[in-house]
């Protein structure tokens, strides 16, 4: 059953990359989205947005791309995270030339904390399924 639903992770990997890329586009364009929006007012929620959207993101990363590389499990997760981790950098970083965002190094602590935890619970996942093509 595990294996099953690891099958279905690079889909899901495309369709969360497809769904954050979205939202970063229309952030980035000051476009309001309203459900966001009402989200909004919520204190810390901005924090938890990113711990979660970044270790989901590192999780599913982790869970569809580590298996299918040939290096021993935790070194292809640690090559999947430090990749990722140069994309949000790279993401971050970005803000500071953009006038409707805000660089800020909060933001990306909580970034890497959630690309850590994540990335540590899909090698577990990775680890215990033995999903690995070696």
């Amino acid at each position: 059953m595990l294996r099953r639903i690891g099958s279905l992770a690079p889909i899901a990997l495309l369709a969360f990359t497809g769904f954050i890329v979205y939202v970063i586009v229309q952030v980035n364009s000051g476009t309001e989205m309203p459900w966001l929006g009402r989200l909004g007012g919520m204190p810390y929620l901005d924090k938890a947005g990113h711990f979660f959207l970044m270790g989901g993101l590192s999780f599913l990363a982790v869970v569809a791309i580590a298996p299918r590389l040939p290096s021993p499990p935790k070194k292809a997760t640690l090559q999947v995270l430090i990749a990722l981790l140069f994309l949000i950098a790279a993401e971050e970083i970005s803000q500071h030339w953009i006038p409707s965002r805000t660089l800020s190094l909060a933001d990306f602590c909580f970034d890497l904390a959630g690309v850590g935890f994540f990335g540590w619970l899909a090698l577990r996942w990775i680890s215990r399924t033995g999903e690995t093509d070696q």
